[in-house]
Protein backbone atom coordinates (compact mmCIF):
# COMPACT_ATOMS: atom_id res chain seq x y z
CA UNK A 1 0.00 0.00 0.00
CA UNK A 2 1.44 3.49 -0.87
CA UNK A 3 2.39 5.76 1.84
CA UNK A 4 1.67 9.54 1.29
CA UNK A 5 3.48 12.67 2.51
CA UNK A 6 1.87 15.70 3.94
CA UNK A 7 0.77 17.14 0.79
CA UNK A 8 -0.60 14.09 -0.36
CA UNK A 9 2.62 12.25 -3.36
CA UNK A 10 3.82 9.04 -2.45
CA UNK A 11 8.08 8.22 -2.46
CA UNK A 12 7.95 8.64 -6.45
CA UNK A 13 6.17 12.06 -5.99
CA UNK A 14 2.72 11.63 -7.22
CA UNK A 15 -0.57 11.71 -5.52
CA UNK A 16 -3.66 9.64 -5.48
CA UNK A 17 -4.39 10.88 -9.14
CA UNK A 18 -0.84 10.10 -10.52
CA UNK A 19 0.34 13.49 -11.50
CA UNK A 20 3.44 14.45 -10.10
CA UNK A 21 4.21 18.56 -8.39
CA UNK A 22 4.39 19.76 -12.08
CA UNK A 23 1.14 18.28 -12.64
CA UNK A 24 2.11 15.71 -15.04
CA UNK A 25 1.86 11.49 -14.99
CA UNK A 26 3.92 9.17 -14.86
CA UNK A 27 4.17 8.92 -18.83
CA UNK A 28 4.91 13.02 -18.85
CA UNK A 29 1.46 14.12 -19.51
CA UNK A 30 -0.93 16.69 -17.78
CA UNK A 31 -4.53 16.06 -16.98
CA UNK A 32 -5.55 17.93 -20.80
CA UNK A 33 -3.08 15.16 -22.48
CA UNK A 34 -0.31 17.25 -22.88
CA UNK A 35 3.26 16.94 -21.90
CA UNK A 36 5.82 19.90 -20.86
CA UNK A 37 6.63 20.86 -24.51
CA UNK A 38 2.60 21.28 -25.18
CA UNK A 39 2.02 18.24 -27.80
CA UNK A 40 -0.11 15.22 -27.09
CA UNK A 41 0.58 11.61 -26.91
CA UNK A 42 -0.08 11.63 -30.77
CA UNK A 43 2.46 14.51 -31.32
CA UNK A 44 -0.01 17.24 -31.99
CA UNK A 45 -0.09 20.73 -29.64
CA UNK A 46 -3.10 22.03 -28.43
CA UNK A 47 -4.24 23.98 -32.02
CA UNK A 48 -4.03 20.87 -33.44
CA UNK A 49 -0.28 21.12 -35.38
CA UNK A 50 3.04 18.45 -34.91
CA UNK A 51 6.47 19.78 -34.36
CA UNK A 52 7.10 19.84 -38.28
CA UNK A 53 4.30 22.31 -38.17
CA UNK A 54 1.28 19.65 -40.43
CA UNK A 55 -2.24 19.29 -38.50
CA UNK A 56 -3.53 15.59 -38.83
CA UNK A 57 -4.88 15.84 -42.40
CA UNK A 58 -1.33 17.09 -43.90
CA UNK A 59 -1.87 20.28 -43.88
CA UNK A 60 0.77 23.02 -42.79
CA UNK A 61 0.57 25.55 -40.33
CA UNK A 62 2.04 28.47 -41.82
CA UNK A 63 1.50 27.70 -46.38
CA UNK A 64 -1.64 26.39 -45.30
CA UNK A 65 -1.07 23.78 -48.11
CA UNK A 66 -0.17 20.26 -47.77
CA UNK A 67 3.60 21.25 -48.52
CA UNK A 68 5.73 23.27 -45.70
CA UNK A 69 7.63 26.40 -47.03
CA UNK A 70 10.65 24.66 -48.17
CA UNK A 71 8.08 22.23 -50.51
CA UNK A 72 7.76 19.51 -48.45
CA UNK A 73 4.84 17.48 -47.34
CA UNK A 74 4.19 15.61 -43.69
CA UNK A 75 5.98 12.61 -44.88
CA UNK A 76 8.79 14.56 -46.06
CA UNK A 77 8.39 14.33 -49.64
CA UNK A 78 8.45 17.10 -52.14
CA UNK A 79 5.47 17.31 -54.66
CA UNK A 80 7.35 14.88 -57.28
CA UNK A 81 7.86 12.50 -54.23
CA UNK A 82 11.44 12.94 -53.36
CA UNK A 83 12.85 13.83 -49.66
CA UNK A 84 15.47 16.35 -48.79
CA UNK A 85 18.15 13.78 -50.05
CA UNK A 86 16.87 13.07 -53.53
CA UNK A 87 15.11 9.94 -52.73
CA UNK A 88 11.57 8.43 -52.99
CA UNK A 89 9.93 6.44 -50.04
CA UNK A 90 11.12 3.29 -51.91
CA UNK A 91 14.73 4.32 -51.71
CA UNK A 92 14.63 5.21 -55.38
CA UNK A 93 16.48 8.78 -56.87
CA UNK A 94 15.54 10.72 -60.05
CA UNK A 95 17.73 8.71 -62.16
CA UNK A 96 15.89 5.64 -60.97
CA UNK A 97 18.65 4.33 -58.85
CA UNK A 98 18.37 2.36 -55.86
CA UNK A 99 20.34 4.36 -52.71
CA UNK A 100 21.12 0.61 -51.79
CA UNK A 101 22.14 -1.49 -54.30
CA UNK A 102 22.98 1.21 -56.40
CA UNK A 103 20.81 -0.63 -59.54
CA UNK A 104 17.74 -0.04 -61.07
CA UNK A 105 16.58 -2.47 -58.72
CA UNK A 106 15.97 -2.69 -55.07
CA UNK A 107 16.78 -5.23 -52.85
CA UNK A 108 13.42 -6.23 -53.16
CA UNK A 109 13.77 -6.99 -56.63
CA UNK A 110 11.45 -4.58 -57.58
CA UNK A 111 12.42 -1.40 -59.66
CA UNK A 112 10.86 2.24 -58.90
CA UNK A 113 7.85 1.83 -61.19
CA UNK A 114 7.36 -1.56 -58.51
CA UNK A 115 7.91 -4.19 -61.30
CA UNK A 116 10.54 -7.10 -61.16
CA UNK A 117 13.27 -7.63 -63.77
CA UNK A 118 11.00 -9.59 -66.03
CA UNK A 119 8.26 -6.93 -65.91
CA UNK A 120 6.06 -8.18 -63.47
CA UNK A 121 4.83 -6.15 -60.25
CA UNK A 122 4.56 -7.05 -56.69
CA UNK A 123 1.25 -8.94 -56.94
CA UNK A 124 2.10 -10.75 -60.39
CA UNK A 125 1.05 -9.04 -63.30
CA UNK A 126 2.86 -7.16 -66.12
CA UNK A 127 2.58 -3.31 -67.33
CA UNK A 128 -0.47 -4.26 -69.05
CA UNK A 129 -2.04 -5.97 -66.47
CA UNK A 130 -1.47 -10.17 -67.47
CA UNK A 131 0.02 -12.16 -64.91
CA UNK A 132 2.69 -15.04 -66.38
CA UNK A 133 -0.14 -17.11 -67.37
CA UNK A 134 -1.85 -14.63 -69.41
CA UNK A 135 -4.41 -13.72 -67.40
CA UNK A 136 -5.52 -10.29 -65.61
CA UNK A 137 -7.24 -10.06 -62.34
CA UNK A 138 -10.49 -10.81 -63.25
CA UNK A 139 -9.39 -13.76 -65.24
CA UNK A 140 -9.57 -12.65 -68.27
CA UNK A 141 -7.03 -13.20 -70.91
CA UNK A 142 -5.92 -10.80 -73.65
CA UNK A 143 -8.13 -12.24 -75.98
CA UNK A 144 -11.60 -11.81 -73.39
CA UNK A 145 -11.27 -15.33 -72.64
CA UNK A 146 -12.25 -16.07 -68.86
CA UNK A 147 -9.96 -18.78 -67.64
CA UNK A 148 -12.42 -20.92 -65.62
CA UNK A 149 -15.62 -20.66 -67.74
CA UNK A 150 -13.41 -20.75 -71.49
CA UNK A 151 -15.91 -17.96 -72.96
CA UNK A 152 -16.34 -13.93 -72.34
CA UNK A 153 -17.96 -14.69 -69.58
CA UNK A 154 -17.11 -15.01 -65.62
CA UNK A 155 -18.82 -17.66 -62.89
CA UNK A 156 -21.11 -14.52 -62.50
CA UNK A 157 -22.24 -13.93 -66.10
CA UNK A 158 -19.81 -10.72 -66.48
CA UNK A 159 -17.32 -9.84 -69.86
CA UNK A 160 -13.99 -8.45 -69.15
CA UNK A 161 -15.43 -5.01 -69.50
CA UNK A 162 -17.66 -5.89 -66.23
CA UNK A 163 -21.00 -6.42 -68.53
CA UNK A 164 -23.06 -9.15 -68.65
CA UNK A 165 -24.90 -10.05 -71.99
CA UNK A 166 -27.15 -7.69 -71.97
CA UNK A 167 -25.03 -4.55 -71.59
CA UNK A 168 -25.31 -4.32 -67.96
CA UNK A 169 -22.37 -3.72 -65.10
CA UNK A 170 -22.69 -5.24 -61.49
CA UNK A 171 -24.00 -1.94 -60.76
CA UNK A 172 -27.03 -2.72 -63.05
CA UNK A 173 -25.87 0.31 -65.27
CA UNK A 174 -26.39 0.04 -68.88
CA UNK A 175 -22.83 1.11 -70.75
CA UNK A 176 -24.56 2.69 -73.60
CA UNK A 177 -27.08 4.60 -71.62
CA UNK A 178 -25.47 5.34 -68.61
CA UNK A 179 -28.64 4.29 -66.87
CA UNK A 180 -30.48 1.54 -65.17
CA UNK A 181 -32.53 1.32 -68.46
CA UNK A 182 -31.01 -0.06 -71.57
CA UNK A 183 -31.91 1.23 -75.18
CA UNK A 184 -35.11 0.18 -75.31
CA UNK A 185 -36.20 1.08 -72.23
CA UNK A 186 -35.56 -2.28 -69.77
CA UNK A 187 -33.54 -2.54 -67.05
CA UNK A 188 -31.09 -5.79 -66.17
CA UNK A 189 -34.34 -8.25 -65.30
CA UNK A 190 -35.87 -6.86 -68.25
CA UNK A 191 -38.79 -5.05 -66.91
CA UNK A 192 -39.44 -1.20 -67.78
CA UNK A 193 -40.31 2.00 -66.04
CA UNK A 194 -43.74 0.50 -65.90
CA UNK A 195 -42.44 -2.15 -64.35
CA UNK A 196 -43.64 -5.15 -67.32
CA UNK A 197 -41.38 -6.90 -69.07
CA UNK A 198 -41.35 -7.95 -72.78
CA UNK A 199 -44.65 -10.22 -73.06
CA UNK A 200 -46.51 -7.76 -70.87
CA UNK A 201 -46.23 -9.43 -67.42
CA UNK A 202 -45.19 -7.61 -64.16
CA UNK A 203 -43.14 -8.97 -61.50
CA UNK A 204 -46.29 -10.74 -59.96
CA UNK A 205 -46.63 -12.24 -63.35
CA UNK A 206 -49.83 -10.14 -64.16
CA UNK A 207 -50.85 -9.15 -67.39
CA UNK A 208 -51.05 -5.48 -67.98
CA UNK A 209 -53.77 -6.29 -70.52
CA UNK A 210 -55.96 -9.08 -69.56
CA UNK A 211 -54.82 -8.29 -65.58
CA UNK A 212 -54.63 -12.05 -65.42
CA UNK A 213 -52.10 -14.49 -65.11
CA UNK A 214 -52.53 -15.41 -68.92
CA UNK A 215 -51.97 -13.07 -72.21
CA UNK A 216 -54.05 -12.48 -74.58
CA UNK A 217 -53.05 -15.52 -76.26
CA UNK A 218 -53.12 -17.83 -72.87
CA UNK A 219 -50.14 -18.02 -72.42
CA UNK A 220 -48.34 -16.93 -68.54
CA UNK A 221 -45.06 -15.34 -68.26
CA UNK A 222 -42.89 -18.33 -67.98
CA UNK A 223 -44.61 -18.96 -71.70
CA UNK A 224 -46.63 -21.36 -71.04
CA UNK A 225 -50.94 -22.10 -71.42
CA UNK A 226 -53.29 -23.15 -69.44
CA UNK A 227 -52.42 -26.77 -70.69
CA UNK A 228 -48.55 -26.50 -69.76
CA UNK A 229 -47.51 -25.90 -73.25
CA UNK A 230 -44.96 -22.97 -74.63
CA UNK A 231 -45.76 -21.28 -77.60
CA UNK A 232 -43.43 -24.12 -79.55
CA UNK A 233 -45.78 -26.79 -78.27
CA UNK A 234 -43.70 -28.01 -75.79
CA UNK A 235 -44.03 -28.71 -71.73
CA UNK A 236 -41.84 -28.03 -69.00
CA UNK A 237 -40.57 -31.29 -69.83
CA UNK A 238 -39.36 -30.13 -72.99
CA UNK A 239 -41.72 -33.23 -74.95
CA UNK A 240 -43.74 -32.10 -77.49
CA UNK A 241 -47.82 -31.91 -77.53
CA UNK A 242 -48.19 -33.38 -80.89
CA UNK A 243 -44.99 -35.81 -81.18
CA UNK A 244 -45.04 -36.88 -77.64
CA UNK A 245 -41.08 -36.64 -78.14
CA UNK A 246 -37.95 -34.58 -77.26
CA UNK A 247 -38.49 -32.88 -81.16
CA UNK A 248 -41.31 -31.59 -83.01
CA UNK A 249 -42.87 -32.40 -85.99
CA UNK A 250 -39.67 -31.10 -88.00
CA UNK A 251 -36.85 -32.07 -86.08
CA UNK A 252 -35.99 -29.47 -83.36
CA UNK A 253 -36.41 -29.93 -79.45
CA UNK A 254 -37.48 -27.05 -77.58
CA UNK A 255 -34.49 -25.00 -77.73
CA UNK A 256 -34.39 -25.04 -81.77
CA UNK A 257 -31.75 -27.91 -82.21
CA UNK A 258 -32.33 -31.01 -84.16
CA UNK A 259 -30.86 -34.71 -83.35
CA UNK A 260 -27.68 -33.94 -84.76
CA UNK A 261 -27.29 -30.38 -82.41
CA UNK A 262 -27.95 -28.32 -85.09
CA UNK A 263 -30.63 -24.97 -85.29
CA UNK A 264 -32.61 -23.84 -88.39
CA UNK A 265 -30.10 -21.76 -89.67
CA UNK A 266 -27.46 -24.82 -89.42
CA UNK A 267 -25.22 -23.48 -86.76
CA UNK A 268 -24.77 -26.12 -83.26
CA UNK A 269 -24.70 -24.27 -80.13
CA UNK A 270 -20.78 -23.37 -80.02
CA UNK A 271 -21.80 -21.39 -83.20
CA UNK A 272 -20.44 -23.56 -85.90
CA UNK A 273 -22.08 -25.29 -88.64
CA UNK A 274 -21.57 -28.68 -90.42
CA UNK A 275 -18.65 -26.90 -92.31
CA UNK A 276 -16.61 -25.63 -88.96
CA UNK A 277 -17.46 -21.45 -89.79
CA UNK A 278 -18.65 -19.50 -86.88
CA UNK A 279 -21.89 -17.78 -87.16
CA UNK A 280 -20.67 -14.53 -85.84
CA UNK A 281 -17.16 -14.45 -87.11
CA UNK A 282 -17.52 -16.15 -90.30
CA UNK A 283 -14.35 -18.02 -89.54
CA UNK A 284 -13.51 -21.08 -88.78
CA UNK A 285 -12.90 -19.32 -85.06
CA UNK A 286 -15.28 -18.16 -82.67
CA UNK A 287 -15.12 -14.30 -80.72
CA UNK A 288 -12.54 -16.24 -78.37
CA UNK A 289 -10.10 -17.36 -81.31
CA UNK A 290 -11.51 -21.13 -80.82
CA UNK A 291 -12.41 -23.59 -83.82
CA UNK A 292 -15.29 -25.73 -83.29
CA UNK A 293 -13.05 -28.02 -81.26
CA UNK A 294 -11.76 -25.84 -78.95
CA UNK A 295 -8.77 -25.58 -80.87
CA UNK A 296 -7.03 -21.98 -81.43
CA UNK A 297 -5.22 -21.46 -84.48
CA UNK A 298 -2.06 -22.46 -83.15
CA UNK A 299 -3.55 -25.48 -82.25
CA UNK A 300 -4.26 -25.08 -78.62
CA UNK A 301 -6.82 -25.32 -76.35
CA UNK A 302 -8.01 -23.23 -73.37
CA UNK A 303 -5.80 -24.78 -70.92
CA UNK A 304 -2.67 -24.97 -73.28
CA UNK A 305 -2.95 -28.48 -74.82
CA UNK A 306 -2.46 -29.37 -78.49
CA UNK A 307 -4.27 -32.42 -79.99
CA UNK A 308 -2.27 -35.01 -78.58
CA UNK A 309 -2.06 -33.55 -75.24
CA UNK A 310 1.24 -31.55 -75.19
CA UNK A 311 1.42 -27.99 -74.24
CA UNK A 312 3.59 -25.00 -75.78
CA UNK A 313 6.82 -26.42 -73.83
CA UNK A 314 6.57 -30.01 -75.29
CA UNK A 315 5.47 -31.58 -71.97
CA UNK A 316 3.20 -34.05 -72.35
CA UNK A 317 0.01 -33.61 -69.64
CA UNK A 318 0.65 -36.80 -68.39
CA UNK A 319 4.18 -35.89 -67.30
CA UNK A 320 2.78 -33.00 -65.68
CA UNK A 321 -0.14 -34.92 -63.51
CA UNK A 322 2.78 -37.99 -63.65
CA UNK A 323 5.08 -35.19 -61.45
CA UNK A 324 2.18 -34.42 -59.41
CA UNK A 325 1.53 -38.22 -58.48
CA UNK A 326 5.46 -39.11 -57.87
CA UNK A 327 5.79 -35.99 -55.63
CA UNK A 328 2.84 -37.43 -53.51
CA UNK A 329 4.03 -40.42 -53.54
CA UNK A 330 7.29 -39.42 -52.53
CA UNK A 331 6.01 -37.68 -49.62
CA UNK A 332 4.35 -40.86 -48.78
CA UNK A 333 7.34 -42.75 -48.91
CA UNK A 334 9.39 -40.44 -47.12
CA UNK A 335 6.64 -40.68 -44.22
CA UNK A 336 6.68 -43.85 -43.96
CA UNK A 337 10.27 -44.13 -43.74
CA UNK A 338 10.05 -41.90 -40.85
CA UNK A 339 7.41 -43.60 -39.20
CA UNK A 340 9.92 -47.26 -39.28
CA UNK A 341 12.64 -45.34 -37.94
CA UNK A 342 10.48 -44.31 -35.24
CA UNK A 343 9.25 -47.17 -34.54
CA UNK A 344 13.08 -49.10 -34.64
CA UNK A 345 13.97 -46.71 -31.90
CA UNK A 346 11.00 -47.49 -29.84
CA UNK A 347 11.93 -51.00 -30.35
CA UNK A 348 15.49 -50.17 -28.92
CA UNK A 349 14.00 -48.18 -26.49
CA UNK A 350 12.28 -51.45 -25.39
CA UNK A 351 14.94 -53.82 -24.88
CA UNK A 352 17.20 -51.58 -22.80
CA UNK A 353 14.36 -51.54 -20.60
CA UNK A 354 13.78 -55.40 -20.74
CA UNK A 355 17.50 -55.84 -20.08
CA UNK A 356 17.50 -53.18 -17.10
CA UNK A 357 14.88 -55.22 -15.94
CA UNK A 358 16.49 -58.36 -16.11
CA UNK A 359 19.25 -57.37 -14.59
CA UNK A 360 17.40 -55.96 -11.34
CA UNK A 361 15.89 -58.81 -10.61
CA UNK A 362 19.11 -61.45 -10.98
CA UNK A 363 20.53 -58.60 -9.07
CA UNK A 364 17.97 -59.01 -6.47
CA UNK A 365 18.04 -62.81 -6.40
CA UNK A 366 21.61 -62.96 -5.85
CA UNK A 367 20.97 -60.41 -2.63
Amino acid sequence: MALYDEDGYDEDGYNKEGYNRDGYDRAGYDKEGYDKDGYDRVGYDRYGYNKQGFDRSGRNEITQDYYNEEGYNAEGYDREGYDKDGYSKYGFNRNGIHKTTGDYYGEDGYNRFGNDRNGYNRIGYDRKGYDKEGYDRHGFNRAGVHKITGDQFDEEGYDRYGCDAYGFNRAGIHFLTGETYDLDGYDRYGYNRDGYNWYGFDRNGIHKVTKDYFDENGYDSEGYNKAGYNRYGFNREGKHRITGDYFDEEGYDRYGYDKDGYDREGYNRKGFDQQGKNRETGTKYDGNGYDMYGYDRYGYDKDGYDEQGFNRAGVHMTEISGKQESKSLDEKEARLQELEQEAETISEAEKLVEQRNGKTEEHGKDE
